[in-house]
């Protein structure tokens, strides 16, 4: 190929703060550095730029103008992560401009994105291209908003191979490497483990590497503090480490070349290419993975994938049973791969194999964008925000505005997001959330439930018959819609629970109380569990001021089950609205057979805190019980400014009693 004819891209970014996102950046520059004529534009200084200052409304007229001026040159834009938020403001300035610029996206995260794919779809030109990064990618793209697949193409992410390291221990020894987090299920691993030396498996090791400060926690993360804790508890210090943070290729190198296995689980909805997998297949390791989003498309045939199965809650989520991941460590040290089939499956991902698919799409896109085909009109006014088809089609709250509408809200959030980057808010200083930020998480709490579910290949969960019907799309005619308004409209109407009451919760914080009531009458008669319906109308009555009627809807939920882990929401609410009511000590029946269960589950610090102040305020409890919930609290979640307040109030209770005796 001769230089002439490389294609143009200009990626804007700024230096990531996110060790996955530095990795990333990594990869972008030595592998598609390579193969492209890229430029590097600064995230902040383009922005502003190309946007006008971030103090001043956005001109899209004069925008458009600086766009062309800015991408002059250029065969495609292509935003970083922290950019994507502002994809859909940059394609309607495209639009305006008539440039033949086209967008390069590269999804990584592309159950994250519901919002803009939501904004993106009308604005979409030929040329255009989204890299889902595994087919699990593409189809999550696919699933959310049919009309976008024209756009995607499945490239996976060019992964060199590491140099495998020799073997330092004849130790028998697994391994994870990632951030470590609550969905990445690290301690389900260390549950595993102890089930494995429960089944005679002693001389089995486990070493956790990732940072431990959760990258940018001070001192380690409370979830770090609760995975000690449950090593401790499980009598497992002697078989599992916390390594911290493994960086740079040699280390990376070392650490997986010393593991028989790499463990390599995730619920997160952002993992659509995993790149430990392929970094130890590479190497010839396998790989325990659950079988969520991408991992089915890295780890393939070259080890086992733990079933994720759907929880039952107040928020529905996903989890993993301990016992099925020690059943995967069992059999894939008992019978592993073929190193050299495990290095043959990952040498699909080889930057030889990879970067011709780039260069072939991006070429083909190059030359679509020169045809007669013009880049979109503006959106009429009718248009709905929701797409024709797909998990958006009927998604609150978009099921109430026109696409117009949320634009509008669009705007503001974006300049938040720009002054976001330019100065973080100090600890202490109120965050005002606009409204298309406040759009944008419903959507979002909205949308995942489903998407799990697709992640994970369960059926759909079980749901009342939904009224038949849809909502009535009201186009405001005089400015920017009433947000609680619509919010109220979209959780009375025909459509998935889990969106509704997204929508009752936004209310509630928004102190819309009458539409709030009136959303949870039609949601009790479309059908929300009994459970959920005790969970929410004590979340009403407390909004209201009425502590007794909150607290007996919260009793009357917490009574109507055997509570689980994921039940956390229900155990803290019995908590604070016991307070409220005057009767502290009503809560503690619940919170302590709840923590007997879960001592140090990733909420059980917060609930040991919810213990003590209620022991302390019930007064008929003696100190040290409080004491003793505090130390607990404080072994799960380190010296934060509630275990500081915590431990003056137990102080004083001490002293209190000193006197008294």
């Amino acid at each position: 190929m001769s230089v002439r004819s490389r294609l143009r891209v200009l990626r804007i970014r700024r230096p990531p703060n996110l060790l996955t996102a530095q990795a990333y950046e990594a990869l972008f520059d030595r592998q598609l550095g390579s193969l492209f004529d890229v430029s590097i534009a600064s995230l902040e200084e383009w922005c502003n730029a190309v946007l006008g200052p971030v103090a001043q409304p956005h001109d899209l007229a004069d925008a458009a103008v600086r766009f062309a001026k800015h991408t002059a040159g250029c065969d495609f834009f292509c935003p970083s992560y922290e950019c994507i938020p502002l994809a859909p403001l940059l394609l309607a300035i495209r639009n305006r401009a008539r440039s033949s610029t086209r967008l390069l996206l590269i999804a990584h995260a592309a159950g994250a994105y519901v919002f803009e794919w939501a904004l993106m779809h009308p604005l979409l030109a030929e040329g255009d291209v989204i890299i889902a990064p595994s087919e699990s990618a593409r189809r999550t793209i696919v699933v959310l908003c049919p009309a976008i697949e024209p756009f995607v193409r499945t490239i996976p992410h060019p992964m060199a191979p590491l140099a495998r390291a020799p073997r330092a221990s004849s130790t028998r020894a697994v391994v994870s490497l990632g951030r470590v987090h609550a969905e990445k299920l690290i301690h389900r691993q260390v549950e595993a483990m102890a089930i494995l030396r429960a089944r005679g498996l002693r001389d089995v090791r486990m070493r956790i590497g990732g940072a431990l400060d959760d990258g940018g926690w001070t001192g380690p993360h409370p979830y770090t503090l609760a995975l000690r804790e449950k090593v401790r508890r499980l009598r497992l210090d002697d078989r599992v480490e916390l390594s911290g943070p493994i960086r740079g290729d040699d280390a990376k190198s070392v650490f997986l070349s010393g593991a028989d296995a790499v463990i390599n689980l995730s619920i997160t909805l952002e993992e659509s290419f995993p790149k430990t997998p392929v970094e130890a297949l590479g190497i010839g390791v396998p790989v325990v993975g659950t079988d969520w989003n991408g991992l089915r498309d890295t780890v393939g045939p070259c080890g086992l994938l733990v079933p994720v199965r759907a929880t039952t809650g107040v928020v529905s989520g996903v989890d993993v049973d301990a016992d099925d991941v020690a059943d995967a460590i069992e059999s894939l040290l008992a019978s592993p791969p073929d190193q050299a089939q495990c290095v043959a499956w990952a040498s699909q991902f080889a930057p030889e194999v990879i970067l011709p698919r780039y260069r072939a799409a991006l070429e083909d896109a190059r030359e679509r964008a020169r045809g007669p085909a013009a880049v979109p009109e503006w959106p009429e006014a009718t248009l709905s925000a929701t797409p024709a088809a797909g998990l958006l089609s009927d998604a609150a709250p978009l099921n109430v505005f026109s696409w117009r509408e949320l634009f509008e809200l669009h705007l503001p959030w974006c300049a938040d997001v720009r002054r976001g980057w330019a100065a973080p808010l100090a600890d202490g200083t109120p965050h005002i959330v606009t409204h298309g930020e406040r759009v944008r998480g419903v959507l979002l709490k909205a949308v995942n439930p489903a998407l799990q579910l697709v992640f994970a290949k369960l059926e759909p969960r079980d749901v009342a018959p939904q009224r038949a019907g849809s909502p009535v799309l009201v186009v405001a005619r005089d400015g920017a819609p009433s947000v609680p308004d619509r919010l109220a409209q979209s959780a009375m109407s025909p459509g998935p629970l889990p969106g509704r009451v997204a929508c009752l919760m936004e209310l509630i914080s928004l102190g819309a109380l009458t539409e709030a009531a009136c959303a949870l009458d039609t949601l009790a008669a479309d059908g929300l569990t009994s459970s959920a319906l005790s969970y929410w109308r004590a979340e009403l009555s407390s909004a209201r001021g009425e502590s007794a009627d909150a607290l007996a809807c919260s009793l009357a939920g917490a009574g109507m089950q055997t509570l689980g882990e994921s039940d956390w929401p229900i155990v803290r609410q019995v908590a604070r609205t016991a307070r409220r009511a005057g009767s502290p000590g009503a809560a503690l029946p619940a919170l302590l057979a709840w923590l007997e269960r879960f001592p140090d589950a990733q909420e059980s610090g917060p609930v040991w805190l919810e213990a003590c102040v209620n022991s302390l305020r019930a007064g008929d409890q003696p100190a040290v019980l409080a004491e003793r919930y505090l130390a607990r609290a404080s072994a799960l979640l380190g010296d934060v400014p509630a275990i500081q307040k915590c431990e003056h109030m137990v102080a004083l209770a001490r002293r209190a009693e000193a006197l008294v005796a």
